[in-house]
């Protein structure tokens, strides 16, 4: 019994860690994806594209890695345990938990380094952070 929970403990901490970095990753290639088809003006063409959103995609889940990680493991999985055995596993918990730990998050951080906070920063954060929690979501589904 105990090693079975362990187990799931395990997984869902995995989960949480992937779903940190690929959420990020694909919210980082949907903000330049929407920033390049805002200035399309500025001369970038559908070849330059491609390596645009590689780079994009990288630098996101470097981000997922470091800043979105840590965070998913100290908050999200005790959150987790608490909305698994509360029966509130629904998706939408998901990414409004989601949402609120990458938000409060990036408040923190710039509050941290005492810099003035960009409604853009908080809201690409929030974003990657609701697709983070439906990653871990979809992670969980299939266990």
């Amino acid at each position: 019994m105990a090693r079975e929970v362990i187990a799931r403990l395990f997984g869902a901490a995995i989960g949480l860690v992937l779903a940190a970095i690929f959420g990020c990753a694909l919210a980082t290639i949907l903000g330049v994806a929407i920033a390049v088809a805002v200035s399309s003006a500025d001369g970038y063409t559908p070849s330059a594209l491609l390596p645009l959103l590689v780079g994009a995609f990288g630098v996101g889940a470097l981000k997922g890695a470091f800043a979105g990680g840590p965070v998913a493991l100290l908050a999200g999985l005790p959150i987790h345990v608490v909305l698994v055995s509360t029966r509130m596993n629904r998706f939408w918990v998901y990414a409004l938990v989601g949402a609120l730990l990458a938000t409060l998050t990036s408040v923190i951080a710039v509050l941290i380094e005492k810099q003035t906070i960009s409604p853009a920063l908080v809201t690409f954060d929030a974003l990657a952070g609701m697709v983070a929690g439906l990653l871990f979501y979809l992670f969980q589904r299939g266990r």
